[in-house]
């Protein structure tokens, strides 16, 4: 059985998941650099909300080609979603290449995914 998540979107462009898998978007208007050298941390807004259900879990994943192309990967992956927060999903970001990153309106910056704990979310394990 699928257990529905409701969604919200407070920008264009957002779209919902699929299979509890999200795509998730930079949509601030204006471009944001990353500066490098480990330094560069960033909370990157997604336009995007999810109610989760209890027993379920979100998780916000690094994008590889993101990484390989410019070092900048999710700060503290998997950067876990917990079934009671409501508000606007933002990505940390850091910056791990050598040089300074920029993102613009609409890039991809992470992924997001939906994991059922289902029935042993709290039970103890003999």
């Amino acid at each position: 059985m699928v257990t529905p998540v409701a969604w919200t979107s407070f920008a264009t462009g957002c779209t919902p998941p699929v299979h509890g898998i999200h795509d998730f978007y930079y949509v601030e208007a204006g471009d944001r650099t990353i500066r490098s050298n480990h330094s560069g941390r960033v909370r990157v807004p997604t336009g995007l909300a999810l109610a989760l259900p209890p027993g379920m879990e979100g998780q916000v994943r690094p994008r590889s080609g993101l990484a390989w192309r410019t070092g900048v990967t999710v700060l503290n992956a998997p950067g876990t979603i917990d079934a009671d927060y409501r508000g606007e999903i933002q990505v940390l970001l850091v910056n791990l290449g050598s040089e300074p990153a920029v993102i613009k309106r609409g890039d991809r910056v992470a992924h997001g995914r939906e994991i059922d704990h289902g029935r042993h979310a709290g039970e103890v394990l003999h």
